[in-house]
């Protein structure tokens, strides 16, 4: 068993970032953690917290990963976590219930001694971090984006981490259900809307789903096919009908997926079509009245959903958001510099430029401008996303300033 020394020392460190009221901290103080015994040793090695609707869990060592209160030690606060309380593991494995931006991670190594960790991440486009740690310390700033996971992995050092702080993702998906909070366009009693629109907005997106006036409604099918509370009806009259309702959004979407229904429980073909972004057309037949069709779009603006002699309705619309997408061919030739940057960024070789846009790493828009010179003088170091948009099309550029 190596030998523990605790080195009780006044750390001082800063976070470059600026962390949002949307930042979370995983403390493995408050709420208490589970997985643990009276003891604070996990039997399976997981280790779970769930903080502001985000899970994380930290799996270790079966037997003896679990918490131990460091004093203090290295900028820790009340409990930190160990994947091995006898300090013979080499790896350990955090994981998420969603993708998440993670900004930093307190690391330490309770002999206090110099160690490197290596931080290897799942998800989104994102590099391996090696964080050097000194006198057995360091807030490792990770600064990735759209992580469903991560492992650190050392060598001869008796690991333990505190306060990781992740901000939920803007490369999440975002589900519209209709439920909370409560679309804006029917009536509070009749849930009918006059004009055909109902919207909803999550997230800084909006959808607005557009179909025949004073027959477009909610109902709750209480779970029948596939559905969970309110689902939105286009047409809820009786007779053949062939569709041609559409669904709208407040910018350009990446699209996963959506529950589709008949309400008589009819086996019946639903047609979808996008608009925006170069993707095919989807036709999905409904066995028994509902599936979950799988469209994968990329840039969409709308679609429209035709079907021939159906009661329709719909639920669970699930996107991404398109601001953050990758890069695409618009981009090709054309000349960003410099990357890092740290004053200003300027553009080389855009043809017919119509507009720049600046989003920091939780998909907020921070600047906008028409002009080739960008200024980031004003902004936090940290990961942005450049997004030009020329008559070709939009293109995206991961921006790191200094």
């Amino acid at each position: 068993m190596k030998k523990i020394t605790f080195l009780f020392a006044s750390i001082i460190f800063s976070v470059v970032s600026t962390i949002s009221a949307q930042t979370i901290t995983f403390d493995w103080d408050t709420p208490a953690p589970t997985g643990v015994d009276a003891s604070g040793l996990s039997a399976t090695g997981t280790i779970i917290q769930t903080k502001n609707g985000i899970t994380t869990m930290f799996a270790g060592t079966p037997i003896v990963a679990g918490i131990a209160d460091f004093g203090g030690f290295g900028g820790s606060t009340g409990n930190t976590i160990l994947p091995d309380a006898i300090g013979d593991a080499t790896s350990a494995t955090f994981t998420f219930s969603e993708p998440v931006n993670i900004v930093s991670i307190l690391a330490l190594d309770a002999n206090g001694t110099n160690v490197d960790y290596t931080f290897t991440p799942t998800g989104g486009a994102n590099s391996i971090v090696v964080g050097s740690l000194v006198g057995g310390t360091k807030t490792v700033n990770l600064n990735w984006i759209g992580v469903t996971s991560f492992t650190v992995t050392y060598s001869d050092a008796y690991a333990a981490f505190d306060n990781l702080i992740v901000i939920a993702s803007a490369l999440a998906n975002t589900t519209f259900d209709w439920d909370t909070p409560d679309p804006t366009g029917v009536d509070p009693i009749t849930l009918v809307s006059p004009t055909g629109e109902i919207n909803q907005t999550k997230n800084g997106i909006t959808t607005t789903l557009i179909g025949d006036p004073d027959l477009v409604t909610l109902l709750d099918l209480f779970g029948s096919f596939g559905s969970s509370g309110n689902i939105v009806v286009p047409y809820v009259g009786f007779g053949t009908i062939t569709g041609g309702y559409t669904f709208a959004f407040s910018e350009p979407v990446n699209i996963v997926s959506i529950v589709a229904i008949e309400r008589t429980g009819a086996d019946i073909d639903y047609t979808f079509t996008p608009t925006g972004g170069s993707n095919s057309v989807v036709v999905e037949s409904l066995v028994g009245g509902t599936k979950i069709v799988n469209l994968n779009w990329s840039d969409v603006t709308s679609f429209t959903v035709n079907h021939v002699g159906a009661l329709p309705a719909f639920d669970n619309l699930i996107v991404t958001t398109s601001s953050l997408s990758t890069t695409t061919n618009v981009l090709a030739g054309v000349d960003i510099y410099p990357n890092p940057v740290q004053d200003y960024l300027y553009l080389r070789n855009v043809k017919n430029l119509e507009s720049t846009k600046i989003y920091n790493n939780i998909g907020q828009l921070v600047s906008e401008t028409k002009e080739e010179k960008i200024d980031f003088s004003y902004l936090n170091s940290g990961i942005y996303f450049l997004q030009i948009t020329t008559g070709e099309g939009i293109g995206i550029k991961k921006i790191i300033k200094k």
